[in-house]
């Protein structure tokens, strides 16, 4: 280690040392020749007698200067003494260059963050790769499954399926009460072998297990995590056995779980966990009865995940028939990666961020083709240099590394500066996210992937766009640029720069046209008949079934907080439904419908929702035929029913009003009037058949979205209404409070992150080929104007120069164009899944996309020929 400090210090003392050598030379030949004087020699014969003896001075000082330091940091060091003086005496490239790489690293950092958050971390347990999430395909309901029985569980963990164990989990909301203090928090029921399976330990205490949920409400423990533990408790080291109250019950803490546990689903925030066993006291019925737990299983060693499908399917079905389910013979069961847990942002964000690095990664070798076009161009003009370095001994890879030196010295201060914009990318990002913010925003953090590829791609540009010029340099003949003494023998078969800005135009073409399709798909969805008017809505979601109210008191509290909402100043009308259209919410049952014939056997399935009267007029449907619900209506008996047009299209032939039709158990409705079709759970879903149920005065729900349609301002109703709930019951949390129309807005979260972003990253690839375009027509015009000077010398004119410069730049152009199209159209088929009303070989996109190239192209090549007619003959001619 010392030798290594004194031979760096070398660096920083070289004058010093090599001056006490020379004396300690000089020192040594002067006392071998006054040891010669007194020998009798002449003193200036003993002078070179000394020297003589002493030997080469100059390969003495090599050797020591050998054993002193490291030659290749010395050499090192001097090439970056050297990058940085041709650096500064370009400064027009050199900013260019740290400008682009900045903003390709910094996109490329920023969506990588985004990409290892939602793709591809794990949970923080044991063999998180080997755990999978289990669903089931539902035929009648037309849909995927997610939840089980507690008596399926306790079954399928019986039967060998190739899973070693199988955990159940549910998510719920609630208020915990310590004493005077109230806050919400995600918690989950689970079952006894949650915390062994997943491989968690305790941080305080112990955790939950299989004796804590063997009997219906029996033992009254709980589990919290690190975070609530030092939040709401201030990290009080006696928190283990002490209680809390969730749902006016009060449950003991016996653990607290370690930092970075925050539950079963990566992208969620769980701060308690309690067994299953008390599921009756958040749901109102036992565990046994209802569909309601996830599940994640964990694989066996060797065994596969399509292997554990196929011996699972005939085993789960026999067994959900057995509990009493009813099951198609078309059901089966679905496997999904679990690594993430049960709650993950990879379905709906993972194809939307993978896109977004695949676009920006092109940019970043956009921006490196470019540089490396300009560079090459450069190089040509240092090739004089170059060559008489090697004709006095340089090495051909002296010469190499020295440009090699200089790009990933650009690549590191490029890197340093993007490192500092990512972080101001990632918050934008962040705030385009939507409600997916608060769960991302943990896991956007930099650490060892996000770093190590923040490190890879700022050397791996670096390299990428100095390589080319450095290889011409290493196959460039040094004798006819030393023996001519121009540049016309160096640059005369350097084409290179033009292949690359062809390929620039090409990529060009591909991400304008791709960004071109992803805002047109954002408009088209922007612009989908809804069935309803979102303007002037605001929405606050009411759960008075969490406080300490009785079913009926519930239910007469929300039905005083809508009769006071009706009254706001400006209120047109306000309403409560159960369920919130355009959220991905969904409820549906199996209908009975008199007269009607299933096909092929498939029974006659609906979505429904409990809508109070005036619903319609608030949330602005019409109403086609019959009349809206009535506060005097009852459900007593055969109670009322409204049904869409796609019902009545589908089961009722077309016109429903007084039909009879029956639902769930047998429960008798009948239709009072038919409403135009709405959109229900999803902007992308076609049509479905829709039946409101009333939520009158004998019927009204404890837990319900209030809507209001106001003339007054959204903010104001937002306002109103916040004060409105809490002075209905000040424990009521009111964080769900938003209008329609930034419900909508959320909706459209991913679309709206792909067509930004796609637009501003093929806007900046589109600048950099403009860029490298101009540049390389500017030198291709300096180097021909000895040409050009002859040609107008003979008679050529202005016009004939223009052309000249701009064919040269056509050529480019459309080969770029060429090639890029049919790149374009592969895009196309590769974000069609991400298209709504757009084919992938869309014409007119297509089109646009080109004219758009060729309109910047030809911008980019006038100013350069517009030059080359300015010239003067004479000074032409004098060239080189």
């Amino acid at each position: 280690m010392k030798e290594l400090w004194r031979r760096l210090t070398h660096l920083f003392r070289r004058t010093e040392l090599e001056q006490e050598l020379d004396e300690e030379m000089r020192l040594h030949m002067e006392l071998r020749a006054r040891k010669l004087r007194a020998q009798g020699v002449e003193p200036e014969e003993s002078e070179y007698a000394a020297r003589r003896r002493f030997g080469n001075a100059a390969g003495y000082r090599e050797s020591s200067h050998d054993l002193w330091a490291f030659r290749w940091l010395e050499q090192l060091a001097a090439d970056v003494r050297l990058a940085i003086r041709t650096s500064r005496k370009s400064p027009s490239f050199t900013l260019l260059a740290l400008g682009s790489l900045s903003l390709g690293l910094a996109a490329n950092t920023a969506i990588f963050s985004f990409v290892n958050a939602i793709v591809l971390k794990t949970l923080p347990v044991r063999d998180a790769s080997r755990l999978i999430l289990l669903r089931q395909n539902n035929e009648t309901f037309h849909m995927e499954n997610c939840c089980f029985s507690y008596n399926f569980f306790q079954g399928i963990r019986k039967q060998d399926t190739g899973f070693e164990e199988f955990l159940a989990v549910a998510t719920i909301e609630r208020d915990v009460v310590d004493g005077d203090r109230r806050k919400t928090v995600s918690a989950e029921l689970v079952s006894g072998n949650y915390f062994s399976m997943l491989g968690v330990r305790p941080a305080l205490g112990r955790l939950l297990d299989e004796p804590d949920d063997r009997v219906e409400k029996g033992a009254r423990v709980c589990v919290i995590s690190d975070r609530l533990w030092r939040t709401f408790f201030n990290g009080a080291p006696d928190v283990v056995g002490r209680k809390l109250v969730l749902d006016k019950e009060a449950f003991q803490i016996v653990g607290v779980t370690p930092p970075g546990f925050q539950g079963a689903a990566l992208h969620g925030r769980v701060d308690l966990q309690i067994p299953t066993a008390w599921a009756e006291t958040f749901y109102g019925t036992p565990r046994d009865n209802f569909g309601w737990l996830q599940m994640l299983g964990r694989l066996k060693p060797g065994v596969s995940m399509q292997a554990a499908g196929l011996r699972l399917n005939p085993v789960g079905l026999r067994l959900q028939r057995e509990i009493g389910f009813k099951m198609n013979d078309k059901d089966n069961f679905i496997l999904r990666d679990g690594s993430q847990g049960t709650g993950s942002e990879k379905e709906k964000l993972g194809r939307p961020v993978l896109l977004l690095l695949s676009i920006v990664g092109l940019v970043l070798l956009m921006a490196c083709a470019n540089l490396a076009a300009l560079w090459l161009v450069r190089s040509i003009e240092r090739a004089r240099e170059a060559a008489i370095r090697v004709a006095l001994g340089a090495t051909r890879w002296a010469v190499i590394r020295q440009f090699l030196v200089q790009s990933l010295m650009l690549s590191l201060v490029s890197g340093a500066v993007g490192w500092w914009l990512a972080q101001f990318f990632i918050a934008a990002l962040l705030g385009l996210m939507g409600s997916q913010r608060e769960n991302l925003t943990q896991h956007v953090q930099p650490d060892p992937m996000v770093l190590g590829f923040f490190a890879a791609v700022t050397l791996g540009s670096g390299l990428l766009f100095g390589l080319l010029p450095a290889l011409r340099a290493w196959r460039t003949d040094p004798m006819p640029l030393v023996q001519s003494g121009t540049l016309f023998a160096a640059g005369k078969r350097a084409l290179g720069y033009r292949y690359l800005i062809s390929a620039q135009i090409a990529v060009s073409v591909a991400l304008i046209f791709t960004a071109g399709l992803l805002s047109r798909t954002l408009h088209n969805l922007r612009a989908i008949d809804l069935g309803f008017q979102p303007q002037h809505v605001v929405l606050a979601q009411v759960d008075f079934e969490r406080l300490n109210y009785s079913e009926a008191g519930a239910a007469q509290a929300m039905q005083n907080l809508l009769l006071r909402a009706q009254g706001l100043p400006g209120a047109q009308s306000a309403s409560v439904a159960t369920i919130n259209i355009l959220t991905g919410s969904a409820a549906s049952f199996v209908m009975r419908i008199p007269g009607y014939v299933p096909p092929k056997g498939m029974p006659p399935v609906a979505y429904y929702t409990s809508v109070s009267p005036g619903y319609f007029r608030t949330m602005g449907i019409p109403i086609r035929q019959g009349r809206d619900f009535a506060r005097e209506d009852r459900t007593v008996g055969e109670a009322p029913a409204i049904v869409n047009e796609q019902f009545a299209k589908r089961y009722l032939g077309g016109d429903g009003v007084g039909k009879p039709l029956a639902y769930g158990g047998g429960r008798k409705v009948r239709v009072i009037g038919v409403v135009g079709t709405t959109k229900y759970r999803w902007l992308r879903e076609d049509p479905e058949p829709i039946i409101y149920l009333p939520a009158t005065a004998d019927s009204m729900p404890g837990s319900a979205w209030v809507q209001v349609r106001s003339t007054a301002s959204p903010e104001l109703v937002e306002n109103q209404l916040r004060s409105l709930i809490q002075s209905a019951d000040a424990r009521l949390p009111v964080d769900q409070l938003t209008t329609m129309d930034a419900q909508i807005d959320e909706s459209l979260a991913a679309e709206r992150l792909l067509a930004m972003l796609s637009t501003a990253l093929g806007l900046l690839a589109v600048g950099l080929a403009a860029i490298g375009l101009y540049g390389v027509l500017s030198y291709s015009t300096a180097r021909r104007t000895r040409e050009i000077g002859i040609r107008v010398a003979i008679g050529a004119d202005r016009n004939s120069i223009l052309g000249m410069i701009l064919g040269e730049s056509a050529w480019m152009v459309i080969a770029g164009l060429a090639a890029g199209l049919p790149l374009a159209l592969f895009a196309g088929r590769l974000i069609q899944s991400q298209l709504y009303g757009l084919k992938p070989a869309d014409l007119a996109t297509t089109v646009a996309a080109g004219l758009f190239l060729m309109l910047i192209s030809t911008g980019a090549a006038l100013l350069p020929a517009w030059r080359a007619t300015r010239v003067d003959p004479a000074s032409c001619l004098r060239y080189e």
